[in-house]
């Protein structure tokens, strides 16, 4: 789930001649702690819930003419996922991949897990939401001869 800009990503996509373009983000915060442990057994350092440099993958991409050509082989494959499978094969036969880096936010549902959270998330966002919304009061007169959206 993402407030992605698609109109500049498809024009990326179109300026970069390229047959997939990947929406990544730069740097990721790891929900956890981690340590290094040095020979003797001992936690050497720790950092909690580091940012590290890398580019990852929001879970969007936008996929070219050439390259969905391959999905019907794959799709014909048992557990075939775009991120794990499709990716690496395009990569593997040489197909254009370009970046498109983008700072909106986004959200993995890629695991039940993930969906459930990001819905309890959303059902409290909108009940906070429904409680200070109030409906404007419109008069009768401004709205007589107008059509219903409804």
């Amino acid at each position: 789930m993402t407030d992605l800009d698609f109109t500049s990503l498809i024009a990326v996509h179109r300026a970069g001649d390229a047959e997939a373009t990947l929406v990544l983000a730069k740097g990721y915060t790891l929900p956890v702690g981690i340590a290094e442990v040095n020979e003797d057994g001992l936690v050497r350092s720790f950092r909690e819930k580091p940012t590290l440099d890398l580019s990852v993958t929001t879970g969007c991409m936008l996929v070219g003419p050439k390259a969905m050509m391959l999905m019907p082989r794959l799709a014909s494959a048992l557990n075939t996922d775009l991120m794990t499978h499709f990716v690496p094969k395009m990569l593997n036969m040489g197909l254009k991949v370009a970046p498109y880096y983008t700072e909106k936010e986004w959200y993995d549902m890629g695991t039940i897990s993930n969906y459930e959270k990001l819905n309890v998330e959303l059902n409290h966002r909108m009940g906070s939401y429904s409680r200070t919304f109030r409906p404007m009061e419109v008069p009768i007169a401004a709205t007589a001869g107008k059509k219903s959206l409804g």
